[in-house]
């Protein structure tokens, strides 16, 4: 799982840090989630998307996410060997777009 630590100049809440991320990703699914570690999800389609939690300690917040296949369905499916090597490419992917979006959003710094 990767995290990023920033002191936002900002009252940034995670309500905030969506309504940012739906600008940003106006073609993916953004919605609140009850999995364990995550706050809401970034679905790009049912085998590829992102589990983003948020946590702030005072000025400072920490965002953590990672790729997961948002549909239930597919996370069964990918539990293998073959098919999480063929997906790994796609999570890779996001997560790295994910990981520049927050090095580069003008809205958190």
């Amino acid at each position: 799982m990767a995290s990023k630590d920033f002191q936002p100049k900002s009252d940034l809440t995670l309500e905030k840090f969506m309504e940012i991320c739906k600008k940003k990703f106006p073609n993916d699914e953004i919605y609140l989630t009850k999995l364990i570690g995550a706050d809401f999800v970034i679905k790009r389609t049912n085998w590829t998307g992102l589990a983003v939690k948020f946590k702030k300690n005072g000025a400072s917040v920490q965002i953590k996410y990672n790729g997961l296949s948002p549909a239930a369905w597919a996370r069964l499916l990918s539990a293998g060997l073959i098919m999480g090597i063929l997906y790994f490419t796609s999570f890779k992917a996001m997560v790295t777009e994910f990981g520049q979006f927050l090095d580069t959003a003008p809205e958190l710094k």
